[in-house]
């Protein structure tokens, strides 16, 4: 299973401190899959607890 670096999260969560504009984020997964990406279902653990806290609106990802 993918997850996230502590770095790669502490950078990511310093980008959203930075703009409080921030409603959409784009990654190269999905959060939530069945398919081919099975094995990135670790971001979501990661990723969606800094959504909550930041209030993302919406996550466009490259695959599915």
């Amino acid at each position: 299973m993918y997850e996230l670096q502590k770095e790669q999260l502490y950078w990511f969560e310093s980008k959203l401190k930075e703009n409080d504009n921030i409603k959409i984020v784009h990654g190269h997964y999905p959060l939530y899959t069945m398919g081919a990406y099975s094995q990135c279902r670790g971001l979501s653990k990661n990723l969606l607890p800094l959504f909550i806290k930041y209030k993302i609106k919406y996550y466009i990802s490259g695959h599915e």
